[in-house]
């Protein structure tokens, strides 16, 4: 189901089965939350320019409608993981290796040799886990948005021109562009983030919500209650409830943070609009 500005037919929710792109996890809903995550780097670029949403939407589409097995490389390995950034895509195969594809000017789809947990696509960088923890970025390092600290990392989150990572001690480190406070986080136990455009999101181990940086149209203003699912859009955000509810917040320009009722698994937002599973 999806809900928001439908430029080449995104507009309203999208929610049903496999049918939208979407954030990064593992799973089917946890390919399509991965796109939507991706979705929502890719068009913080996008905002800027139709023609970058018009080709990010379309990689986005075209890898949630590939089979997961071939979904890139085409050499018969599966696929747990789908990003997409502004003009890029990433994904990470079952065998920790990475594939990443689309446009490459500042060197985002050269792809780092190794094995990895997890895979992050930020506007024109991308940041991954290793199997041992550590972080390595790579891509555009203008605003030190690839400049990753050292340490053991469970969790990370690339954004518009900064990047957040939640520590295996469940410590938040950000880094890159700090324009509006996005990078200053907050202390306490995480046990996920996001990064949006000029803002950024985090649950708690209470799985209470925590959000800083750019806050113009409300997106940092997080409802109460337990959250086992974040995802930062471009000027908004859109919450997976415990009981699986999805709440929204933020600016509000194309009906993107009008969630419809029901429950959700998976929730990604983008630039104008917002899918869920």
């Amino acid at each position: 189901m999806n809900w928001g500005e439908g430029v080449w037919g995104a507009r309203g929710w999208c929610g049903q089965r496999l049918s939208c792109a979407g954030a990064s996890r593992r799973t089917i809903a946890g390919s399509v939350s991965s796109l939507m995550t991706a979705m929502a780097a890719h068009r913080l670029r996008a905002a800027f320019g139709g023609l970058a949403l018009t080709a990010l939407l379309l990689i986005a589409l075209a890898a949630l409608t590939l089979t997961p097995q071939r979904a890139a490389g085409q050499d018969g390995r599966r696929i747990v993981e789908i990003t997409v950034g502004d003009m890029h895509a990433c994904a990470l195969r079952d065998s920790g290796e990475l594939a990443c594809w689309g446009g490459n000017e500042f060197g985002q789809t050269d792809a780092p040799i190794g094995r990895f947990r997890a895979v992050s696509a930020g506007e024109r960088h991308n940041c991954a886990i290793r199997e041992s923890a550590e972080v390595l970025c790579w891509g555009d390092e203008r605003d030190g948005q690839t400049d990753a600290p050292p340490g053991r990392f469970a969790a990370i989150g690339a954004g518009g021109y900064h990047t957040c990572g939640v520590r295996e001690s469940g410590e938040l480190a950000c880094w890159g562009l700090d324009s509006f406070g996005q990078t200053d986080a907050p202390a306490g136990r995480f046990v996920a983030v996001s990064a949006g455009l000029q803002h950024t999101c985090g649950i708690r181990e209470s799985g209470e919500l925590a959000c800083w940086g750019h806050n113009w149209f409300g997106e940092t203003n997080a409802p109460a209650g337990r959250f086992r699912a974040i995802s930062a859009g471009s000027q908004y955000t859109c919450g997976l409830r415990e009981s699986g509810e999805i709440a929204c917040w933020g600016f509000n320009s194309d009906g993107q943070t009008d969630a419809p009722s029901g429950r959700f698994r998976a929730v990604g937002s983008g630039l104008w609009h917002t899918c869920g599973v």
